[in-house]
């Protein structure tokens, strides 16, 4: 079996460990990376572009969950380990490819009863939700790998246009734009008209027919937009990898 190593702070390997159980272990003070497919890839090259387009789907979805800057990338060695667990001699070696960042999860959460006594902690580290099955998906799926790229790609400067070709994603996968609030229970038709619209409209696209009023009136602060938005790529999200 092969693993690849993960280089990174603690902190952050550590929230990788514990969102990714299934994919990310630590063995003797090394942080790794497996997957079933490694050994049917069987060449290092192979191993290590798959290896880095793995880690970044989990760091994909962590930045989509959270808000945090964590630092991960895929190290120098990647390590062929017996069935027994041990290390076969000798090491492969390889050089790192690529580096990538995504997000903290939330402050700790506790629930506190009527007598003021902390009755559950949330660990701060792990998501309110198995994050493991959009790993595949993400790898699987192109629409899905698609708003993903789009979603962290995003920056001041091209929010908008990388919100609405998140929106041509979604919506080509459900039967087109206008279906999407027909199907998605997060937005209604309405707010979702002063969504498109706000988008467009950011982007110059939107005709200059209407009077003022009626443009202030559905223009959507950008906070809902965000808003908006993660809530029907998250919606959207459960469906496909659910």
């Amino acid at each position: 079996m092969y693993r690849a190593e993960i280089k990174g702070d603690n902190k952050s390997l550590r929230i990788l460990c514990k969102n990714f159980k299934s994919r990310v272990k630590f063995i003797e003070g090394i942080c790794y990376l497996e997957h079933p497919r490694f050994n049917s890839l069987n060449d290092i090259t192979k191993i290590s572009i798959f290896a880095i387009e793995t880690l970044n789907n989990m760091l994909s979805i962590l930045n989509f969950k959270s808000n945090e800057k964590v630092k991960a990338e895929i190290g120098s060695h990647i390590t062929e380990f017996k069935k027994d667990g041990s290390k076969s001699t000798g090491v492969v070696i390889h050089m790192p490819v690529l580096k990538a960042t995504a997000s903290l999860l939330p402050p700790t959460i506790a629930t506190i009863d009527k007598n003021g006594n902390v009755v559950k902690i949330v660990d701060p580290e792990v998501a309110s939700e198995n994050l493991e099955p959009y790993i595949e998906c993400i790898a699987e799926n192109n629409n899905v790998k698609q708003v993903f790229k789009y979603f962290n790609d995003k920056n001041e400067f091209n929010l908008y246009h990388n919100y609405y070709k998140i929106i041509e994603v979604i919506g080509g996968d459900l039967g087109g734009i206008k279906a999407i609030p027909k199907q998605l229970d997060s937005v209604s038709r309405n707010k979702f008209s002063d969504l498109t619209y706000t988008l467009n409209e950011d982007m110059g696209k939107n005709p200059r027919h209407h009077t003022e009023a009626v443009i202030k009136s559905k223009i959507l602060p950008e906070m809902e937009v965000k808003r908006l938005m993660k809530d029907i790529i998250e919606e959207w999200l459960s469906y496909k990898c659910k």
